[in-house]
């Protein structure tokens, strides 16, 4: 049977307010710390709706997850030239704008989504394959993802955006990559449970590699999580520089 946490961190999260959850780690990746807040997200896109999981150390993860897509939707829809440098400079500001008020100040996410089919149901569509359900998911047999993701201290899209020369958006992705240390489960499990009101129960027990493909421990947790309905299908094609765990089915 999977354990969603330890007893006293258990204790420790039904006594604060808000706390949605916890992340237990047993290796050299730093602590995550409580969860604050979490999210059962439906990310409405240009032709197909993703759906996936989201816990944090951020207070308020829903409203502040839609005002960053709104945000960044409208920077990337106002964005046309990419040969004009300050058009191009703008562009990043207005991706720090977006972004950094979720991901600065060393934010710390923990996502996951499954796969509720074979590989060839992809070319149908993400709505169906990844809406949730109850059950239990194996992450080697390709029914479920997770990821850890841990930011800085810094405002890594804000910095990337001063680094910004030439219209450079190869170096600005390659900056934000640095600003974050992530970590994905290699094999393992997820399970989930809806309740009678909807909302979702999330747990897991996982093993876990860096971007080097190298082992980083293990992981177990739990968190429930409610709905979160975020539209950004006014965007077309080139849906760019979304940090890589709001978009749960991308491994580092």
């Amino acid at each position: 049977m999977m354990k969603s946490c330890l007893p006293v961190l258990c204790l420790l999260c039904a006594l604060l307010a808000g706390c949605a959850g916890t992340v237990n780690l047993d290796g050299e990746i730093g602590a995550f710390g409580p969860g604050t807040s979490a999210a059962q997200v439906e990310l409405k896109m240009s032709g197909d709706t993703f759906h996936f999981f989201l816990l944090t150390n951020q207070a308020n993860l829903c409203p502040k997850l839609q005002q960053s897509y709104e945000r960044a939707a409208t920077a990337i829809n106002d964005f046309s030239d990419l040969a004009d440098e300050d058009e191009c400079r703008a562009f990043a500001e207005g991706l720090s704008e977006a972004w950094d008020p979720l991901v600065a100040g060393n934010a710390h996410f923990a996502a996951t989504n499954i796969y509720s089919g074979s590989f060839l149901d992809f070319l149908g569509g993400l709505d169906e394959l990844t809406e949730p359900e109850d059950g239990t998911f194996e992450i080697d047999d390709g029914e479920a993802t997770l990821q850890l993701a841990y930011f800085g201290a810094g405002s890594p899209y804000a910095e990337a955006a001063e680094e910004l020369t030439d219209c450079d958006f190869d170096g600005f992705a390659a900056d934000l990559d640095d600003a974050v240390e992530t970590v994905a489960a290699e094999d393992g499990e997820v399970s989930l449970s809806e309740s009678e009101s909807g909302a979702w129960r999330v747990d897991f027990e996982v093993e876990l590699i860096d971007e080097g493909g190298d082992s980083a421990g293990t992981g177990t947790g739990g968190f429930g999580a409610s709905h979160c309905e975020v539209d950004v299908s006014s965007v077309g094609s080139g849906y760019l520089f979304v940090p890589h765990v709001f978009l749960p089915w991308v491994r580092p």
